[in-house]
């Protein structure tokens, strides 16, 4: 099993890595990367990988970040977001990996309460959330009735095997340790290039398949 017997960590928000992939969107990046900046942790590291935009993204970052020793700035041909999980992912640092889109936003004590998560329990590999939708479409993400209580979803290989359900959320809601990550992202080339949109499904299965530890927060 991936999970360790680990008894006594301290993690803080320093100990994430966000990595936020990036398309032609830097009206919605900007605004995220403004609020990461109000309410990170000066000591967590950021990196936003470009993946071939079109618009004036890169140099604009570059121009807002180059002195940000926290914030990296990666670019990729337009490969899509799998590609640029594997690309952010190979330059992090973090123990846990928060996985963010640049058109979504977190709350501003969302990192806290992650951290505290994995601190209390550290054999955890996995942990997601609710997420709330806004703009053109409102409400929960997902269903509030079997989703209400935060639990311990125990080694997820289990659930995968006997209920076969979805056990995550859309890719923001996500963060997972750094070692699973990387083994859930070593797929072949011809994988990665096909598998442009809903990478978040290769997530929950891959992380079911390699036995993880997971945790749902009912926020």
């Amino acid at each position: 099993m991936l999970h360790d017997r680990i008894t006594s960590v301290t993690y803080t928000p320093a100990d994430l890595a966000i990595v936020i992939p990036s398309h032609s969107q830097i009206e919605c990046l900007s605004r995220c990367l403004r609020l990461l900046e109000e309410h990170g942790h000066p000591s967590t590291q950021v990196i936003v990988v470009d993946d071939g935009s079109q618009d004036e993204s890169v140099a604009r970052l570059t121009q807002a970040f180059d002195k940000h020793l926290k914030v990296k700035i990666l670019t990729q041909p337009n490969s899509g977001q799998m590609a640029a999980w594997i690309t952010g992912c190979a330059k992090a640092n973090g123990d846990v990996v928060a996985l963010l889109d640049s058109d979504d936003l977190w709350n501003s004590n969302y990192l806290e309460k992650m951290a505290a998560i994995y601190e209390a329990s550290p054999s955890l590999d996995y942990v997601y959330c609710n997420m709330q939708k806004f703009g053109a479409s409102e409400g929960l993400a997902l269903n509030r009735k079997r989703h209400r209580k935060s639990r311990d979803l125990g080694l997820s290989i289990l659930m995968g095997a006997f209920i076969q359900r979805w056990q995550g959320v859309a890719t923001s809601g996500n963060t997972l340790k750094r070692s699973l990550l990387n083994q859930i992202l070593q797929l072949p080339k011809e994988q990665v290039a096909e598998w442009k949109s809903r990478p978040d499904d290769c997530l929950f299965y891959g992380s079911d398949i390699l036995g993880a530890h997971k945790y749902y927060l009912a926020e």
